[in-house]
Order: C-alpha cells, then structure tokens, then sequence
C-alpha cells in the first residue's frame, strides 16, 4: 500500500508547476514556499549547515544558506516539480526567471549533484557541469576551499554513523 501512494504522489507532483512565496530556507538547497510545502533545489547538493548541537555543519554551508534567503525570501519563486524525495518535492525553481539551481552552482555554493536521476542529465545537466567549472576556475565559494572541500554527500554518509 504504501508502495502504491508512493507512485501516486510522484505521479501527481511529477511535472506540476505552481509559484508561492518563500517563507524559509533551511539550507542552501531545501526552502519551504508558504504555507507547508518543502522544496529540494533539483540536481545541486549545497554545503551543510548546523542543524543540532551535535553537527558543526561545513564550509560555506551558512554562506549558501544566507544566498538562498536573500535571493528567495518573501519572493515569489516559480517551481515544477519532478520527484519527491523524503518530506520534500524535487523541483526545478525560478526567481525572477532565473534558475535557482543555476545561480548556485555559478556563485560556488553548491556542488552539481552526482544524481542517477534523468532529469539532472542530458542538456541541462551539462550546462551546470560548465557553470560549476567556470565558479571552480574564478575560485568562488566552495571553490576558495582545497578542492572544493569535503563534499555534502560524502559528510552526511561520515556524519550518520
């Protein structure tokens, strides 16, 4: 049962558009537009920030997540949704048309997701591999770091355990 309200409920959220305001940024790619409705910025993984006590967060995770906020805050940002993953929807986002995925990749403060996910690939997903080389040629962000640092994928998996 629960494998069938799981498809329904990516069947339904799969290609919707709609646009709200943003009434929190949780992190530099994770923003809820007003009332409840959780977003995961498509094909980018930002820095962590501090959630608890227990995790330092990494560096740049509160630089990318201040970007986010004062690009999207009380903003109306435009989404079309592609996926559900967790308790958020997997989207696609636009603020004052431009992509949201794109400005922070481009600024240094997220990294182009290493996403089995079709959506990330083909002509979209190259053109963030190039804005990402371009921010790690200008050495912006992230990129300031030896290497880009620790990458959010590889922090969570050593700071679950």
């Amino acid at each position: 049962m629960k494998f069938i309200l799981s498809i329904v409920l990516t069947a339904l959220l799969t290609g919707s558009a709609f646009a709200d305001k943003v009434c929190k940024v949780s992190d530099g790619d994770t923003f809820n537009l007003c009332p409840k409705k959780r977003v995961r910025l498509a094909c980018i993984d930002a820095p962590e920030v501090r959630h608890n006590k227990k995790q330092s967060g990494q560096p740049m995770g509160f630089e990318s997540r201040e970007f986010l906020k004062e690009t999207t805050m009380g903003k109306d940002v435009k989404v079309r949704c592609v996926a559900q993953s967790y308790d958020r929807r997997v989207c696609f986002a636009e603020v004052n048309g431009r992509d949201l995925s794109e400005m922070m990749v481009l600024e240094g403060l997220a990294f182009v997701s290493p996403t089995k996910w079709a959506y990330c690939k083909g002509e979209y997903g190259l053109k963030l591999t190039k804005y990402q080389e371009y921010a790690k040629a200008k050495k912006v962000g992230i990129w300031r770091l030896p290497n880009g640092g620790v990458r959010p994928w590889e922090y969570r998996h050593t700071n679950s355990h």
